[in-house]
């Protein structure tokens, strides 16, 4: 569907030269929230539909420290939730100012040693939201930003470094913590989140009522969803490759409405589809590119063909692409 109009947001308290994260308001569809990296670390708050700025913060991050994702809560729009490497900001609106509730995790002393190197968080279809860290630790909040509980609490276990978090829907107790759950309540639409880590590895999760100290349990399964292995090397960065897909880390996940189709990003600029059954997720999933496939790296070459309509360009991803300017899809 063609776009009618294209809004580009820019202000003068918007000094930004990156942008690392941007939120909509779930629950005032006009505001969105965007914030910086790095020595600008700067949280603004727009009215995108006006493109005006409703209120903006300077974070003041320390050098050792960085700001990774930013988000609303979905059921009070008045708050903001930021984290990061030791980063973790609760803030709450007053008209156009922020008032920080929490600046850090609120945990106990026995778990002190565990990592502050939150990478990612998501807002639960409960209220309460999750932050995950490098060290596959998941933890639970509610929605005035206090500590909870640990979903993982030992990565020594099952070590699954987390990078990206998505929630859904619609699984039924049956698939948390086995036959028990479902015997006790066999209710459908519980909801979960999915967590994503390297080379494509992801888990999915479950609220279950069983054990009480852990809150979400990983769905019944033995094997993370990972690439089917009909084609699998890994070179020196560790990517893992499939029919010609470079899957590294992921930065970003996404659900299909319809929850049968999860869509992520990758730090080596891909966008992937997977087919997922949420309640029964099998260990090798069929991974494509959601259009086409993008270089990696840097193109350093592009020429057009005279006869055909077509154009080549090569890079230091290692790789020279054909790509048709009339479908504008890569041709070989």
């Amino acid at each position: 569907m063609p776009l009618k109009k294209r809004k580009i947001l820019c202000s003068a308290e918007d000094p930004a030269k990156e942008f690392v994260s941007a939120d909509f308001c779930a629950k005032n569809e006009k505001l969105l929230v965007t914030m910086s990296a790095k020595s600008e670390a700067r949280v603004i708050i727009w009215n995108w539909d006006k493109q005006r700025v409703i209120s903006f913060i300077d974070l003041h991050i320390p050098r050792h420290h960085s700001v990774e994702q930013v988000s609303f809560s979905t059921v009070d729009p008045s708050v903001v939730v930021i984290t990061g490497e030791e980063t973790y900001l609760f803030y709450k609106l007053d008209g156009s100012n922020f008032k920080i509730q929490h600046s850090k995790l609120n945990i106990r002393e026995t778990d002190e040693h565990l990592s502050k190197n939150y990478t990612c968080h998501a807002w639960l279809h409960d209220s309460r939201f999750v932050i995950c860290n490098d060290q596959g630790q998941i933890f639970l909040l509610d929605q005035h930003g206090e500590f909870k509980g640990i979903t993982i609490g030992d990565p020594r276990k099952d070590p699954f470094p987390i990078t990206a978090i998505t929630v859904f829907s619609g699984v039924s107790n049956e698939a948390a913590g086995g036959a028990a759950a479902g015997q006790a309540n066999k209710q459908k639409g519980q909801s979960g989140f999915i967590v994503a880590g390297e080379s494509g590895r992801i888990r999915v999760f479950v609220r279950s009522d069983s054990d009480p100290k852990k809150p979400f349990a990983r769905v019944d399964t033995s094997d993370d969803l990972f690439p089917a292995p009909e084609h699998y090397l890994k070179d020196k960065d560790s990517a893992v490759v499939y029919n010609d897909i470079d899957i590294q880390k992921t930065t970003a996940i996404s659900l299909s409405p319809s929850e049968d189709v999860i869509v992520f990003t990758t730090s080596n600029n891909q966008i992937i589809k997977v087919p997922i059954e949420l309640e029964r997720p099998n260990g090798d999933q069929r991974y494509e590119h959601l259009i086409s496939s993008f270089h990696s790296k840097q193109i350093h070459g592009l020429d057009v063909c005279i006869k055909k309509e077509l154009v080549a360009t090569c890079s230091s991803d290692r790789t020279v692409r054909l790509w048709s300017y009339t479908t504008q899809n890569m041709f070989r």
